[in-house]
């Protein structure tokens, strides 16, 4: 195989390989390079390319079969036609041979925007004379040749540090000399002073300029901003390309593209390359390389290759040092290593996290990482809200980091386990409460967020705090659940209106949830409470008509209540006597309830003035009741004088006054026990026989 220089339907040129039965191109990324490898595989016969080309935007390497392009340019297409692969950009290629690509770079290098010469001589002497004089040679100027002047200023600004004025002085150039746009080496200055000035979105617009179109300089530059944004393997391949102009760079400018490109090596695992580097800086002036930076690398290093004791004393070493950055990483490792290695207590390794967490504020992954490892740690020592205030402060400062985002999840999942696993089961209610109102966020979305809102509702009912647990159930049915799930939980939220004595509420919760297709237990404990809330409301009729179909104890009992809160004397003595059924022919003794039953139907008769009744259940409990703590009022109330007697007014107003909610609701809470509502099974909406109970389904039903 050989390639062929040609060109398309649009006069562009692009690279043609022939190659019968090529079956695709496949892209690989080199994780160690950061380079982007395409790969065109094909049947037989075998065809090989016998030797590498190299060009500016690529490079053909030797196959035994097959086509393999490594991709320099990052717009570079590959594309495997009937007979050929094809290799192509949006522009055209600008195709050239390793000779010529190397006399080519060789004048570039002479033509650095920082090249050596250039930097030294604006290095004599104090800054302030060399930019004074820069700046009164612009001056005296005519506007039309002020611009090799202010490109001149422009760099000494640059090499001195000032980098906003570097900056101010290349864009009034450019906006006064049309011409001067196209001027290579005030691109560079302009690239250079952004990236210096951390504007890393301006950086990388500008370097889409076409004059710096495969220039090397530009992308030693490129790859400088490239690891400014954590872009390590497309640093590491740019600075791998950009090792000519890095060289010929000045050492200050090469101190600090060495150290990134240790920084990329080491991020890469690309260990010996990093070596490399460090070893590169070493041979630097002492004073233009961050000492403690390279030493940090160098215990990465030995971290990542095992000699954890080495790595460990440097960190602690760095952590006590000047440069803070350094500092503040060495003290996040060192905590992470002797965690691990248990070279430093729990307590210890949590301080010193903590302290670098609040010392620094930078533009590294230090922050974010530090963040993360003291959520799980907080969370790992049952400190819930130091760790969901951590994960808070990592979502507020970096909410796009991958570090951050994966902490959020941790602490949702955190959160559900506390509020539905039972892992916060032994927190304190009020505290529980508190915690949710302060961390809603954390909330998983879906179903297992609606979990916990509803246990959160059952925490605030405990508290006796009713109209907070309402308002959440009742967010949840309105904007939240839909089908027969809804109106289940609309008959939890019935019960507490109920507890809170707001019947009202609790029967529009009702009507606004009410469905055709119910399973039968959910559609049978609504209309109890549903006829509850009316009794409540005072619409006897109406209750006792929406329960006229249902029977079983429970409903004989809220029946009862219904006619008694109605004052319906005689139908409520009736009632509860059928309620205490043959309980008289027992000899043993009656409970309060049943004591509580029969206090109530003789009230009841007695109130309605029915003296066979009153006889009847004197003849029946008279004996039960004599000896119990009730008889003194069961004698009262059966007694053939009482209704003329002034103490027998008073206790029976006392009994119609009694309330019956807190019985009704005791009594529907033992039949219907589910909180939250569980989500019916299929075989729930038949219904059972009349009286009989609902039978749990077996295995094969259903």
């Amino acid at each position: 195989l050989a390639p062929k220089r040609t060109l398309d339907l649009n006069g562009r040129i692009i690279m043609s390989i022939g190659l019968q039965g090529a079956a695709g191109v496949h892209w690989l990324d080199d994780a160690d390079t950061g380079e982007r490898i395409a790969v065109a595989p094909a049947t037989e016969p075998l065809r090989s390319m016998p030797r590498a080309f190299q060009f500016s935007e690529f490079e053909l390497l030797a196959t035994a079969h097959g086509v393999a392009i490594v991709a320099f340019a990052d717009d570079l297409t590959v594309r495997a036609d009937l007979e050929e692969v094809v290799i192509e950009r949006s522009a055209g290629l600008s195709v050239t041979s390793a000779e010529s690509r190397a006399s080519d770079m060789a004048a570039r290098l002479a033509n650095l925007a920082f090249e050596r010469g250039k930097w030294d001589a604006l290095t004599r002497g104090t800054a302030r004379d060399v930019i004074r004089g820069l700046e009164a040679s612009a001056a005296d100027l005519a506007r039309a040749k002020r611009t090799p002047a202010r490109i001149a200023l422009a760099r000494a600004y640059f090499i001195h540090g000032l980098y906003s004025e570097s900056a101010g002085v290349a864009q009034l150039t450019v906006a006064e000399d049309t011409d001067a746009q196209r001027d290579r080496e005030l691109a560079i200055l302009r690239v250079a002073s952004a990236i210096q000035m951390r504007r890393l979105d301006d950086a990388r617009s500008l370097l889409g300029q076409d004059i710096l179109r495969d220039d090397p300089e530009a992308d030693a530059w490129r790859a400088i901003l490239e690891a400014r944004q954590r872009n390590w393997p497309r640093a590491m391949a740019g600075f791998v390309a950009s090792q000519a102009v890095i060289a010929a760079y000045p050492e200050a400018l090469q101190a600090t593209m060495r150290e990134l490109h240790a920084r990329a090596a080491v991020e890469t695992r690309n260990f010996g390359a990093a070596l490399a580097e460090l070893d590169a800086l070493d041979r630097l002036d002492r004073e233009l390389v961050r000492q403690e930076e390279a030493s940090l690398l160098r215990a990465r290093v030995d971290e990542a290759q095992g000699r954890l004791d080495d790595a460990f004393a440097a960190y602690q070493r760095i952590h006590e040092g000047k440069d803070r950055e350094a500092a503040a990483e060495a003290g996040l490792r060192a905590a992470l290593i002797g965690l691990d290695s248990k070279a430093m207590t729990r307590e210890a390794a949590i301080a010193r996290l903590e302290t670098v967490s609040a010392v620094w504020r930078g533009d590294r992954d230090i922050e974010p990482e530090t963040i993360s490892a003291l959520g799980r740690l907080y969370a790992e020592d049952y400190r819930w809200r130091d760790a969901f205030a951590t994960a808070r402060r990592g979502n507020t400062t970096y909410p796009n980091h991958e570090k951050m985002r994966t902490l959020h999840d941790y602490a949702a999942n955190l959160f559900e386990a506390i509020f539905v696993d039972g892992k916060g089961d032994s927190i304190d209610r009020v505290q529980a409460l508190a915690l949710f109102h302060d961390f809603k966020e954390f909330v998983p979305p879906g179903a297992r967020g609606d979990e916990i809102v509803r246990r959160l509702a059952e925490r605030l009912v405990q508290l006796d705090l009713l109209d907070g647990a309402a308002d959440l159930l009742q967010h949840q049915i309105d904007h939240r659940l839909t089908g027969q799930y809804r109106s289940a939980l609309a008959a939890r939220l019935a019960v507490i209106y109920l507890m809170n004595r707001k019947s009202a509420a609790a029967l529009a919760t009702q009507k606004a949830t009410r469905r055709a297709e119910l399973p039968w237990r959910v559609k049978r404990a609504r209309a109890l409470l549903e006829a509850r809330a009316l009794s409540d409301l005072s619409r006897t009729d109406l209750a006792l008509e929406i329960i006229a179909s249902e029977d079983g104890p429970d409903v004989d009992r809220l029946a009862a209540d219904i006619q008694w809160q109605g004052r319906r004397w005689r139908a409520a003595g009736e009632t509860y006597e059928r309620i205490l059924g043959d309980r008289w022919k027992d000899r043993t003794a009656l409970d309060e309830r049943a004591r509580s039953d029969v206090i109530r139907a003789a009230a009841a008769y007695a109130l309605a003035d029915e003296p066979l009744a009153t006889d009847r259940m004197r003849g029946k409990f008279g004996a039960a009741m004599a000896n119990s703590a009730d008889a003194r009022a069961f004698r009262l109330l059966t007694s053939p004088a009482a209704a003329r007697a002034g103490e027998f007014r008073e206790l029976a107003r006392h009994i119609a006054r009694a309330d019956t909610l807190g019985e009704f609701l005791e009594e529907y809470r033992k039949r219907y026990p589910d909180i939250p509502p569980r989500q019916p099974k299929r075989d729930e909406t038949s219904r059972p026989q009349a009286g009989a109970e609902p039978k749990a389904s077996t295995p094969g039903q259903g």
